[in-house]
């Protein structure tokens, strides 16, 4: 049964509040997929709003769904000719798609029953190995045991929320975060309480009231190069949050999927913490190739047992050529050279881009320091899902703020990926829609 709280005096749109108020109760349970919600008449002699505001909530709750599957689904499904303006990954002439070929040459000419066999529960031992050195240059100590090698950080979350939570937990998360990260809690029945990140990281007074009125059991963030803000969390940030980690006893998620996108590596969470109550993952599905799927937890030594009997139990095993092509790659001295170039054709383009959007008149949540994400918004528009569904017509697409949020809340913010928005097409159409606002 539908139970909101609809308030004439609470200064938020009606519309907005009616919106928010029917995802929470989807979120937490209360409303089952499927479920037929309140007529328009009675929904509104119920609540005392007017029936044009029932429509539009109802419209706009509908819209908002639509558009968090219609951007997963564009980006996975887009052609060589959209321009992928707000999308998650770099593009194809980026990246090393040479050193792939070579090293999987490599990798072909050995033999052995790699070819043939399961791996091993946890992964490949050797790339296993490597990691912990990798580990170690961000301070954090962990050995093999400790790493769990998963198909990228999706199963690496995926595996965590089964450990971490049941259908019915809270979890904390990040306001805006990582939308395929909160369509996994939807699935497992989590409720979601949303931590408004600021420039400096989450909001520390909002995080301890949630906390201390709902004991969620986790916290899911990123503490650098953020998506979809592109910030770091600031030292004295990551200190109060693991300082209210301990006091509500909840378990830090920390993914750290854009970690090599970093020009000078900066302490994590789970560096301050040493994975003792921080549960690290990561993967290279963003520097060396999102088809290649190979990522990884690391975490407290029973932690990882208990990940990899869940891992065996729902994918049996991950694949351990692909495990030893990551290898190979990752130990012959050609990765570091290629990062080396990535990073600064990031850091041109990074600047390029924050440079126009200066021109062109668009306000910028923080500018920056690394990675390929810029949060942006124009000043005059309150919701950004409207340009990008006039974008998707001009063959560019845009990733409006509301998807973003862990309850598709409008939002006047977009990311933009600044190795896309370089294209002066880009840019032309931004400065069009500014012409259009000022006329």
């Amino acid at each position: 049964m539908l139970s909101l709280t609809v308030s004439q005096s609470s200064g938020e749109p009606l519309v907005d509040q009616i919106v928010a108020g029917i995802k929470r109760q989807i979120d937490e349970r209360h409303l089952r997929p499927g479920t037929r919600l309140p007529s328009i008449r009675n929904f509104a002699e119920t609540y005392d709003v007017s029936r044009f505001t029932v429509v539009e909530a109802y419209d706009d709750s509908h819209k908002r769904n639509e558009q968090l599957v219609w951007l997963i689904r564009r980006l996975l499904e887009a052609d060589e000719s959209a321009i992928l303006a707000g999308g998650p990954w770099l593009p194809n002439s980026w990246l090393d798609e040479t050193g792939i070929r070579a090293s999987l040459n490599a990798l072909a000419r050995k033999n052995g029953a790699y070819l043939l066999e399961y791996g091993h529960p946890f992964g490949y031992l050797p790339l296993r190995e490597h990691l912990a050195l990798m580990l170690a240059s961000l301070g954090i100590a962990a050995h093999a045991g400790q790493i769990l090698l998963t198909a990228g950080t999706s199963q690496a979350l995926e595996l965590v929320i089964r450990y971490l939570l049941k259908p019915g937990d809270a979890a904390l998360v990040d306001d805006p975060g990582y939308y395929n990260m909160f369509g996994n809690l939807r699935l497992h029945g989590v409720e979601m309480l949303a931590v408004p990140r600021t420039p400096d990281g989450p909001d520390i007074a909002v995080l301890e009231k949630l906390a201390a009125a709902r004991r969620p059991k986790a916290y899911f963030t990123q503490s650098v190069m953020h998506n979809p803000t592109g910030t770091d969390m600031s030292p004295h940030v990551a200190f109060k949050l693991l300082q209210a980690a301990e006091r509500h006893n909840f378990i830090v998620v920390e993914d750290d999927i854009f970690c090599d996108l970093q020009a000078k590596a900066t302490p994590r969470l789970a560096t301050l913490d040493q994975l003792d109550r921080v549960i690290y993952a990561r993967s290279f599905s963003k520097t060396l190739s999102g088809s290649l799927r190979v990522g990884f937890v690391a975490c407290a030594q029973n932690v990882a047992n208990e990940l990899a009997d869940i891992k065996m139990l729902t994918s049996i095993t991950t694949s351990q050529f692909t495990e030893r092509l990551v290898y190979l790659m990752l130990v012959d001295g050609h990765y570091r050279k290629y990062l080396s170039r990535l990073h600064e054709r990031l850091g041109e383009a990074r600047l390029d881009v924050v440079r126009a959007f200066e021109r062109i008149g668009l306000e910028l949540f923080a500018e920056p320091a690394d990675g390929m994400f810029v949060w942006a918004r124009f000043p005059q528009v309150e919701d950004s899902l409207a340009l990008a569904e006039a974008s998707q017509r001009d063959g560019i697409m845009l990733a409006p703020g509301a998807v973003f949020r862990p309850h598709l809340e409008r939002s006047p913010w977009m990311r933009f990926n600044v190795s896309v928005c370089e294209d002066t097409r880009v840019q032309r159409w931004l400065a069009r829609q500014t012409t259009t606002k000022a006329a």
